[in-house]
């Protein structure tokens, strides 16, 4: 943080988490997103607790987002509509989100309905909005992303970028490149 002049954001994909809660672990919609968002106010409150151990000067730098406050955003909602409409009309574009959670669901034991399977292609799709377009909140630009291990939606993410899965919205990505760093 010393070495960056810029915002950093910390986005708590707390309220999405339910999707997978409810695909996954079969808890109804409510208790699943009663879930997610118990996990998101303890995440919430270890980032607080870390950046009240900043210098002042580095707490300015540091803004925390819930996935709600990116649901505010008319904007986000235009293009999650067309990015739907892809998923309908496109065949390489829906194919892509099928085989991303044929994989990731075929590593696990358990059995997934189609309706599972179904909102899981959901939850990938919400994601989409902020790694093809990063996040734009108060005037600050976010287009750098930590996530835990590489895997096939970054790839897809990537091909979506350089054009090689085509979609009608594709005018509307950002010329700069939303960047990934895999932690592992």
């Amino acid at each position: 943080m010393k070495h960056t002049k810029q915002k950093i954001l910390f986005l708590i994909a707390d309220e999405i988490q339910a999707i997978n809660y409810n695909a996954r672990n079969k808890l109804k919609i409510e208790t699943a997103l009663n879930k997610a968002l118990k996990e998101g106010d303890k995440i919430d409150k270890t980032i607080k607790e870390l950046v009240n151990e900043l210098p002042q000067k580095e707490k300015e730098k540091i803004i925390i987002l819930r996935w709600s406050d990116l649901m505010k955003s008319l904007e986000r909602k235009q293009f999650l509509n067309e990015l739907s409409e892809n998923y309908n009309k496109k065949e390489n574009f829906h194919k892509g989100i099928v085989k991303i959670v044929r994989e990731y669901t075929s590593k696990e034991k358990r059995e997934f309905s189609l309706e599972s399977l179904h909102k899981m292609e959901k939850y990938l799709i919400e994601e989409l909005p902020e790694f093809l377009k990063g996040i734009l909140y108060e005037r600050n630009y976010f287009n750098l992303y930590v996530y835990p291990k590489d895997n096939r939606f970054f790839k897809f993410v990537q091909q979506i970028q350089d054009g090689k899965i085509k979609l009608k919205l594709t005018q509307k990505l950002p010329t700069e490149k939303i960047a990934f760093v895999v932690v592992n």
